[in-house]
């Protein structure tokens, strides 16, 4: 590494999140998370005039300004002080007074864990009891099953993040008490843990600290067989709950998904996950969230302006894990939210899920709960269209077709479908090559936006909060992306979730794990249980 003169005199005007403004710049470069250099002297602002050779890519990236390496294992840390030309208003004199903005990346490049040659994924799914009965359709392995399956092969510890606990009948609530038949999978689950747990296997979980205590993790801690952390996001974030689903085993296996620790999940509740077994690059990049929250559940945590450098993770979109999956050449990668979880390198859900139909040149199907283009559960709500322009956009501009299977249970918000008919409204002005002498649009040349109903059909007893999809993902094109979170703006803004992108080495190969998730989504949009919106 080299640092020589000159590289610039003084630094004009920078942009940073569209605002514009003189900067001050310092740098610190670290390597193998060591300073080696800090500019003349001390670490300080720049007082003389660098250039950094050997280096191939100058970027700004979210919040922060990087330079990457290609050579070397090298972070470089910036400090950049902005005077912006947005002014913040004083009230007392009735002045403008300038709004400063500080942009940080923290000085360290993670290890990468390798992966296996042969990590294995698949779907998994469960499936309300009688749906699809006797119908011949495509059905995954269950959500049970996989569950069951980590246990059984766990060795030295189980890592959970979840948002609640009720895998025993008793723990139901609203009242209900009825040992119904479908609650046995929620309590084989329980016991098993419990098992594996007292013959030495270290179990963490980070729960929901918003919702009171939950009985079966208090006994768990009582009993000496897990450690328990809370996070409280009013605390945290001023609002939100820990909505986040996933297990890790021994650092090699995980799951992640919609389904939550509730015995409805496994019997009541339609839900999708994927399980992956063998890969210890991805569980390695899982259990960052992990510990993301294992930290902010200590009693009085705050959540740090700028996380700590052993945070940082190495994997997002730009720089893909690259696995051997099932015979193929995978690329995976995982998104959290709420935005300040983030360490550096770590990429957001919803900025994720709009790149990736912003991708999109032919289809992107999408199968949720909730969906709307603004908060639902702020005290002054408002409108947050990022998803839905890109929406917009996709059907629009590149005539992509568009498909959103939503739920509808007796939860379901009528503001929900207000904002869909809003959408499909679009679909009758979406533009086309028009064939004069046809006297209709070319084939092919014509997007559109779809969207169906999906009712999973009553059972015979009442259950609280059951019969519904509770799915969260999407298909665009070549790439599949399974989600924890819901799709209002809530759960992109306070809310911790995580999602896992993944297709592909070959971008214009439908990988096998695309392929059987858009194939479950084909039997659902096309089953008796799904019906236009109307």
């Amino acid at each position: 590494m080299r640092v020589m003169t000159p590289w610039v005199k003084c630094f004009p005007d920078i942009t940073v999140a569209g605002v514009t403004g003189p900067a001050r710049l310092s740098i610190s470069i670290f390597e193998a998370g060591r300073p080696v250099w800090a500019g003349p002297g001390q670490p300080g602002p720049l007082t003389t005039p660098v250039q950094l050779s050997e280096f191939c890519e100058f970027e700004y990236s979210r919040t922060f300004l990087a330079l990457t390496s290609s050579n070397c294992p090298l972070a470089i840390a910036y400090f950049v002080g902005v005077k912006p030309n947005i002014d913040k208003h004083d009230e007392k004199v009735g002045t403008t007074t300038p709004a400063p903005l500080t942009t940080t990346l923290t000085p360290v490049i993670p290890p990468l864990v390798p992966c296996g040659d042969q990590c294995k994924y698949e779907l998994v799914e469960s499936l309300p009891v009688g749906l699809y009965e006797g119908l011949k359709v495509k059905r995954l392995r269950s959500t049970y099953e996989s569950w069951m399956e980590l246990m059984d092969s766990a060795n030295k510890s189980i890592d959970i993040g979840t948002m609640y606990w009720s895998l025993l009948v008793k723990n139901t609530g609203n009242n209900f008490t009825d040992n119904d038949p479908s609650a046995k999978e929620g309590e084989d689950v329980y016991n098993k843990l419990k098992e594996v747990a007292s013959k030495g296997v270290k179990l963490r979980i980070a729960q929901d600290g918003n919702r009171g205590v939950f009985p079966e993790t208090v006994d768990l801690a009582k009993a000496g067989l897990a450690e328990v952390r809370s996070l409280n996001f009013t605390a945290l974030v001023g609002a939100g709950i820990l909505h986040t689903k996933f297990w890790i085993i021994d650092d090699r296996d995980l799951y992640l998904g919609s389904a939550n620790h509730d015995w409805r999940a496994l019997t009541q509740v339609k839900e999708m996950g994927v399980l992956i077994r063998d890969c210890p690059c991805v569980a390695a990049d899982l259990k960052n969230i992990f510990e993301v929250y294992w930290t902010l559940g200590v009693p009085g945590a705050r959540v740090p302006g700028i996380w700590p450098a052993d945070y940082a993770v190495p994997n997002n979109e730009r720089n893909p894990i690259s696995a051997r999956v099932e015979g193929e050449n995978a690329l995976m990668y995982l998104t959290t939210s709420p935005p300040s979880f983030a360490p550096v390198g770590r990429e957001h859900d919803g900025e994720t899920i709009v790149r990736n139909i912003d991708a999109a040149t032919k289809y992107v199907y999408i199968s949720v709960m909730d969906y709307a283009p603004a908060t639902f559960y702020n005290p002054h709500n408002y409108y947050w269209p990022n998803i839905d322009d890109a929406l917009r956009r996709a059907a629009y501009d590149r005539r992509v077709q568009v498909r959103i299977l939503i739920s509808k249970w007796p939860s379901t918000r009528a503001a929900v479908m207000a904002h869909l008919r809003s959408l499909t409204a679009l679909d009758s002005t979406l533009p086309c090559d028009f064939d004069r002498n046809a006297k209709k649009c070319k084939e092919g040349t014509k997007g559109s936006i779809q969207v169906k109903v999906f009712q999973v059909p009553p059972y015979n007893v009442t259950i609280p909060y059951t019969r519904v999809n509770h799915a969260k993902y999407m298909i665009s094109d070549y790439t599949a992306t399974v989600c924890t979170s819901n799709w209002s703006a809530d759960y992109f803004i306070n809310t911790g979730g995580v999602s896992i992108v993944m297709k592909s080495e070959d971008a214009r190969t439908e990988s096998k794990i695309v392929k059987d998730l858009r194939e479950i989504f084909e039997r659902d949009w096309d089953s008796e249980y799904a019906t236009d919106l109307k």
